[in-house]
């Protein structure tokens, strides 16, 4: 067994996941399709997976299957002139069939032949980053202070922050307890950018939407949109 990960990992993964999977589901939903209702075997959210992680989909008539297929394919071991695959086998669970440009087509996503994937991958990372920059940066407005004692002053200063940390207008301590000549208060102040880096975030975001096709106006501009814009 793997050891657990730590509460701030689990954090950054689940923030990760987050993003990820806002931005891939946008990703899957920036086309309509139409006349697919004419061929029921063409599922329109398998489509969609395919061409959003493989980059492209092989469509063809399978009439055991029910007419017009659209698979994910795998390129065949001979090219044309002009690097054009000769032939194809389409694949999925349970199914694969070979195929060529005589009784298929393929359907790629853009010009360069390459899934979008990576990239909203890329931009759920840096959303992750500055998300979880802007959690530890507010968290150190809470207590940017270091305390050093000796052990046996442990337990009596972690009740003491115990109590800070939960609002007590007073913290009652005897001498003993509270030698001050035996800990020490360091304080680790950081500047607050948080503010900062929500305005990173909120571009990044907006660069994210473009990219995929989604219109989304500058939230944060000052004067009134008319009615165009």
């Amino acid at each position: 067994m793997g050891r657990k990960p730590s509460p701030a990992q689990a954090l950054n993964d689940q923030t990760y996941n987050m993003y990820y999977n806002r931005l891939r589901d946008y990703a899957l939903s920036m086309f309509q399709w139409e006349g697919l209702d004419d061929h029921p075997g063409v599922n329109e959210r398998f489509l969609e997976v395919t061409m959003y992680g493989k980059g492209r989909s092989i469509w063809f008539q399978d009439e055991t299957l029910g007419g017009l297929l659209a698979l994910p394919v795998m390129d065949g071991g001979q090219v044309n002139v002009y690097n054009e695959p000769t032939s194809y086998k389409a694949y999925s669970t349970g199914y694969n069939k070979d195929l060529t440009p005589d009784n298929a087509v393929i359907m790629y996503g853009n010009y360069s032949r390459t899934p979008i994937d990576y990239i909203v991958r890329l931009y759920a990372q840096r959303l992750t980053q500055a998300e979880r920059t802007m959690d530890v940066n507010i968290a150190s407005q809470k207590t940017p202070l270091i305390v050093l004692a000796d052990q046996a002053q442990h337990l009596t200063l972690k009740n003491a922050i115990e109590q800070y940390e939960g609002g007590e207008p007073f913290i009652f301590g005897n001498k003993s307890g509270f030698d001050k000549e035996a800990f020490q208060v360091l304080l680790t102040p950081a500047p607050y950018v948080a503010d900062k880096i929500m305005e990173y975030k909120h571009n990044l975001w907006n660069e994210a939407m473009t990219f995929l096709g989604v219109g989304n106006a500058k939230q944060d501009k000052k004067e009134r949109l008319v009615a165009d814009e």
